[in-house]
């Protein structure tokens, strides 16, 4: 059994479904199903970022990302059939790219306090602390975008596009919200505005680069804003 469809674009091969779910459950299995099964026990939300954490975080995206690129490497996937080339202009772009889902979060936000107070309450009451070192800060700027990106968009999605590219959106968008359930209802006011930016973006454009960028001056910059808090 396999993931069907027809696309014109440039795409990495078929993906049996059996590996397809034994990937997302290696992966994003690893990082939501503790966060869901520390909600349903009512487990507080929030966390803290400390150096440890997030060097541990980092060290389990390297290690899966490294085994899962090997193991489709041997089967054909290349980086060229999941993402244009990189251009100067990408940096850019990711720039424009943080910028709308910084402005869709925006609104998001503002609709979720008109229509959902209490949801919009509950997502500002989320703790998230911690004051990471900026060596750290920096380290995982540049390895969780492109471990994630990658996964989200150059695996789930590029998979799932030759189907339906509304299916492949929207499973980007549940994979990427999953991963953060530790953060409650925050996480899916954050999360989701800019996983759709940059899924309708990936899977219009065919291009990762940009994203990633976007990504990467995302993480840096609310991790400076977490380490100057008091």
């Amino acid at each position: 059994m396999t993931v069907e469809g027809v696309s014109n674009d440039p795409a990495p091969p078929r993906m049996p479904a059996a590996q397809f779910w034994v990937l997302l459950a290696s992966t994003v299995g690893v990082f939501g199903i503790p966060s869901l099964l520390r909600l349903t026990k009512g487990g507080a939300l929030g966390a803290t970022m400390s150096d440890a954490r997030l060097l541990g975080m980092v060290a389990v995206e390297f290690l899966l990302g490294l085994l899962w690129a090997l193991r489709l490497a041997s089967q054909g996937w290349t980086i060229s059939a999941i993402t244009q080339p990189f251009l100067a202009g990408d940096l850019l772009r990711g720039v424009l790219l943080f910028v709308a889902a910084w402005v869709a979060y925006y609104w998001t936000f503002v609709l979720a306090a008109a229509v959902a107070p209490r949801f919009a309450a509950a997502a500002r009451s989320a703790t998230i602390g911690g004051r990471p070192s900026f060596a750290v800060m920096l380290l995982v700027s540049l390895i969780n975008p492109m471990a994630e990106e990658f996964l989200y968009l150059g695996v789930i999605a590029a998979t799932l596009k030759r189907e339906d590219p509304l299916l492949a959106l929207s499973a980007s968008v549940l994979a990427r919200v999953f991963v953060h359930l530790y953060q409650g209802p925050l996480g899916i006011l954050s999360i989701t505005p800019a996983a759709i930016v940059f899924g309708a973006y990936y899977l219009r454009t065919r291009r990762l680069w940009p994203v990633v960028a976007a990504h990467s001056l995302m993480d840096f910059l609310g991790l400076v804003a977490l380490s100057q808090r008091a």
